[in-house]
């Protein structure tokens, strides 16, 4: 076990777990640890000041569904449009549940509209569902307010 599982484990919450397990079906019930997500939250803007936080970022797959609930809050909190978008794609294809999928909400993309559009559009079209949930998920989070086109409702 690493010393980031080790503290993940401290935070374990079983009924948690077995409460996740339910909600993500085709997730082994073994894979959850069972952490509560306002304590990852907490535990991920912590994390993202040590130096093992890049090293996590490079370290794939996880074995735990809490590790990729936290890899997707650590790829939200990255300030760096390039490189979010690279952790992001390396990311993506390792995501394996609705849940994960959906934690992941970059801060950086609202500053890069333009650019983010074609990425939208390449993850849209992918075959991995859950690449293709979170194009769709990332173009209704930043695309239907005051930027929004009619000709968007086609990329899905």
């Amino acid at each position: 076990m690493t010393s980031l599982q080790e503290r993940l484990f401290a935070m374990q919450d079983k009924q948690y777990a077995a409460f996740q397990a339910k909600l993500t079906p085709g997730v082994p019930m073994e894979s959850f640890i069972g952490i509560r997500v306002p304590v990852l939250r907490k535990f991920a803007k912590e994390f993202t000041k040590e130096a093992e936080c890049e090293d996590f970022l490079h370290q794939l797959p996880h074995e735990y569904y809490d590790e990729n609930m936290l890899h997707g809050l650590l790829i939200s909190e990255v300030k760096d449009y390039e490189e979010c978008i690279q952790l992001t794609d390396r990311f993506l294809p390792f995501v394996d549940n609705w849940a994960v999928c959906d934690i992941m909400s970059p801060k950086v993309f609202a500053k890069h509209k333009k650019e983010l559009l074609a990425k939208i559009k390449t993850w849209s079209k992918s075959l991995h569902v859950y690449t293709c949930r979170f194009g769709i998920e990332t173009l209704m989070s930043h695309y239907l307010d005051e930027d929004f086109k009619a000709e968007y409702l086609e990329i899905p």
